[in-house]
């Protein structure tokens, strides 16, 4: 960590010297002072990919299920088989509502590399789960894939 600083500190040592001798505007001394504080280090931070895989068999899932509904309601034909329709549409639904949330915090956590985001989908899943334990086994991995994943995630 010191010698992050100590470079940083050099090179705006550099900078200042470059803009003192007329080398560079005041403009571009500002912008490239800019790149060389908020510099996020050489090394490109890599996904999680356990979150990645979290994400991809949740797409998965969620379309399987929507395809499943839709062909299931297609083949309706009495009232009580849509009213049973509807019966089960409202039982499920908060499940796959609470899957779909914790999609979307697990690709914030992916993208904005935040341990909260990750932890939140990872939640969301296990409230998944139980809204509807009959469907357990639909998320039960992504759920796991998730608590793992924000477990190996850095601290912000």
């Amino acid at each position: 960590m010191g010698d992050k600083v100590s470079n940083k500190e050099n090179q705006l040592r550099q900078l200042q010297d470059l803009l003192n001798s007329d080398a560079i505007t005041k403009e571009e001394f500002e912008i490239r002072k800019k790149e060389i504080i908020f510099e996020k280090g050489s090394k490109k931070e890599k996904a999680n990919i356990l979150l990645v895989i979290s994400c991809i068999l949740t797409i998965v899932y969620l379309v399987f299920s929507f395809v499943h509904w839709l062909s299931v309601g297609i083949d309706m034909t009495s009232d009580l088989e849509s009213i049973g329709m509807a019966l089960a549409v409202v039982l499920v639904f908060p499940h796959y509502f609470l899957t779909f949330l914790a999609l979307v915090f697990n690709i914030l956590g992916i993208f904005t590399r935040k341990k909260g985001f990750a932890l939140t989908g990872a939640i969301l899943y296990t409230v998944a789960m139980v809204s509807f334990p009959v469907y357990f086994f639909f998320v039960v991995t992504q759920m796991i894939l998730s608590y793992i994943g924000y477990a190996q995630m850095k601290k912000e």
